[in-house]
């Protein structure tokens, strides 16, 4: 494959189809009442780490940490503060992008 035929992603707009996946996941778990496992509070606190790790002051000071005993709210509540946030570091043209692909709904 040439090199201008690679496709690149910023780590944020990777990350918010990451974080937008863990949502929708927490999302029915927590309207069923279903506690989430070791698994999915691995890959939150993953996401989260990271996103912390790329950020600094406010932003990231405002982010609990995963606990293993954090409340099944808590980490729909965490996850979509990620989220958000990590949206807020998207480009003009990676926002526009996003409405493309994936689990934005589409006007029209």
């Amino acid at each position: 494959m040439k090199e201008k035929d690679l496709t690149t992603r910023s780590v944020e707009f990777i990350a918010y189809f990451q974080l937008e996946a863990i949502c929708r996941h927490l999302r029915n778990l927590v309207l069923n009442g279903i506690d989430p496992g070791p698994e999915t509070r691995g890959i939150l606190k993953s996401l989260r780490d990271e996103f912390v790790q790329r950020t600094t002051g406010r932003p990231s000071d405002r982010i609990p940490d995963v606990a293993p005993d954090t409340a099944s709210a808590d980490l729909l509540a965490i996850a979509e503060l990620v989220l958000a946030t990590n949206t807020a570091f998207l480009t003009p043209e990676e926002l526009e992008e996003r409405a493309t692909i994936g689990f934005v709904a589409h006007n029209g």
